[in-house]
């Protein structure tokens, strides 16, 4: 158990104070100044968090609870590689990151597939792809919505670097720092 338990957090601890790829999109998501929807005189959003994905952290996904000012629970969302380039040494070279929202009333999800620019042109991978969310390409600044019937989220692109693979469509994500924004919509009681 001992030997298992190393060899499965051992990614997460490095020799010599080095951050691992995960540990680095954390510091990277603390230091990213997130929007101040007061300033811009919208509503604060029931959730807002900064997240980052660095090359190398081959275990990335998140996955958070919404909940309303008074503490109840409203759904969740998340963030997991959706898809490699495919690639047989490490690390995995992402060029699809899934962005997910769930809602509890009605109990569905949606989601949205960001993709570098080159890995979106080829309308084979965007086709592939689509069967898990609507794929979007992604540029800096960039304001994605996903809705339920009873949330929405604005995820935007705050940062993104690009690698690039043998062929266009094999371009994957270097870095890739995302906000993510929640607020409960008005639903009608049924």
């Amino acid at each position: 158990i001992g030997y298992l338990l190393a060899r499965l957090l051992r990614p997460l601890v490095k020799k010599h104070g080095e951050l691992t790829p995960a540990q680095q999109a954390q510091q990277i998501a603390r230091e990213t100044e997130k929007t101040d929807y007061a300033d811009m005189n919208e509503e604060k959003p029931v959730f807002q968090m900064m997240n980052s994905y660095v090359l190398g952290d081959d275990l990335y996904t998140h996955s958070m609870d919404i909940n309303s000012a008074d503490g109840t629970y409203l759904g969740q969302c998340g963030l997991e590689i959706s898809d490699t380039v495919p690639v047989f040494d490490k690390p995995k070279r992402v060029r699809a990151i899934g962005v997910w929202l769930f809602g509890l009333k009605f109990k569905e999800t949606t989601w949205a597939i960001l993709m570098p620019p080159d890995a979106y042109d080829s309308e084979g991978l965007r086709d592939r792809l689509r069967v898990k969310g609507e794929p979007v390409k992604v540029e800096p600044n960039l304001v994605v919505e996903i809705e339920t019937r009873e949330l929405r989220m604005h995820v935007r692109i705050v940062k993104a670097e690009y690698g690039q693979g043998a062929t266009p469509e094999d371009d994957y994500y270097k870095n890739l720092t995302l906000e993510l924004a929640v607020w409960p919509k008005i639903v009608a009681p049924e």
